[in-house]
Formats: structure tokens, C-alpha cells, sequence
């Protein structure tokens, strides 16, 4: 299987995952939709950073650290989305988080592709 094949499947899988474990926890009453965003999406990041070194990037060391970094932004973004989104322009929870975490994934993707045009010369 290709790198990319390999990578948008844990990414898919990691993402499902994620949206699970935000659903069902969505209805503690004290903490914020936001801050279980924050939190889950943290944890599935470094979980799916994690596979992703071990099964698809095993020999890129300047992707791998460049990605990784990324990846602690990016549920401060995505938290900051679904702030946005549901808080203030009252979209449906979970669309809000979708929207929100595709917004982020983009805006990640772009940046990257930056900075390792950046670092290869």
C-alpha cells in the first residue's frame, strides 16, 4: 500500500474515532464543547501522529517533525472553529465540529506545504 493510501486511511480511521469519542462526550454538563474538543482531538492527534510515524513515515525525519508540531496546533484551531461556529453562529454541534475540523485540516495542509518548501532548499 502507498504512503498516501496508508496515511488517509489512519487519518480517516483516527478522524471516525474522534468524532465517536466527541459525540459521547459531548453531554457532560461542566465542561465545555469546546474543551472536550480541545482535549480529544489533542489526544487523538498525538495518538494518530504517533501511527503515523510508525507506519507511514518511519524514514522522513523533517515531514515527521514539521507534522508533528502541526499537529499540537491543531486542536487549538479546531477549538477555535467550533467556538466560532457553534458559539457564536449557533451551528449544530457536530456540523460545527466537522466544518470546523476540515477548515483546520486545510489550513494545516497549506502551512505544511509551506514549510517544507521551506526547509528543502
Amino acid at each position: 500500500m502507498n504512503k498516501a493510501a496508508k496515511y488517509y486511511s489512519l487519518i480517516f480511521i483516527s478522524y471516525l474515532i474522534e468524532l465517536y469519542l466527541f459525540n459521547f462526550l459531548q453531554f457532560i454538563e461542566n465542561i465545555s464543547p469546546e474543551m472536550i474538543n480541545f482535549l480529544v482531538r489533542l489526544f487523538m492527534v498525538i495518538f494518530s501522529a504517533g501511527l503515523l510515524r510508525i507506519l507511514v513515515f518511519r524514514e522522513e525525519k523533517n515531514f515527521f517533525k514539521i507534522f508533528f508540531f502541526l499537529s499540537l496546533v491543531n486542536p487549538l484551531i479546531s477549538s477555535i472553529s467550533l467556538l466560532f461556529l457553534f458559539g457564536i453562529m449557533k451551528v449544530d454541534l457536530i456540523i460545527a465540529k466537522i466544518i470546523g475540523d476540515v477548515f483546520t485540516s486545510l489550513f494545516l495542509f497549506y502551512f505544511l506545504k509551506i514549510l517544507l518548501k521551506k526547509h528543502s532548499i
